[in-house]
């Protein structure tokens, strides 16, 4: 890597650091990890799951899974049930206290979502999903041509 792009890199770093920044995406008072936004997020999109969709979708180990659902669950946010059909299976909800906080979330993240895009032109606004698609697609591989992406040289 040259030196010019290492500190292009660098500065990058920095400059996602701020857009990714706890002060920003997690409201304080919520008192939330990372991991517990992610997980109310994910069962306000699916209702109830049980801890293995949980573990895979965090990317974590299936104890870790079950720390971050035993801290929420002290917190009342989510709520351990058996499976009716098959008393083996749990399967985990959000309580009501963890449905407005999911709620309070959206407003939050929705609210500094429209600052950014108000500032956006449409075609900025998509180039941005296509450069955001393009990163996901490069992350998840490794490689810009696994990932069926031309990587233009200079």
């Amino acid at each position: 890597m040259s030196d010019g792009m290492e500190g292009l890199f660098l500065d990058l770093i920095d400059k996602i650091k701020v857009i990714l920044s706890s002060d920003i995406w997690v409201n304080e008072s919520l008192n939330c990890s990372k991991n517990e936004v992610y997980v109310m997020l994910y069962l306000y999109r699916n209702s109830a799951v049980n801890m293995t969709e949980l573990s895979d979708y965090l990317e974590v180990p299936l104890n870790t899974a079950t720390g971050i659902i035993s801290r929420m669950e002290k917190h009342e946010l989510i709520k351990r049930e058996k499976s009716a059909t098959d008393k083996r299976v749990v399967t985990i909800g959000l309580t009501e206290t963890g449905f407005k906080t999911v709620k309070a979330i959206l407003k939050d993240y929705m609210g500094i979502g429209e600052l950014i895009l108000e500032s956006f032109t449409d075609e900025e606004t998509l180039i941005l999903v296509k450069l955001v698609d393009k990163v996901v697609r490069i992350v998840e591989t490794k490689s810009p041509d696994e990932a069926g992406l031309a990587v233009e040289s200079n």
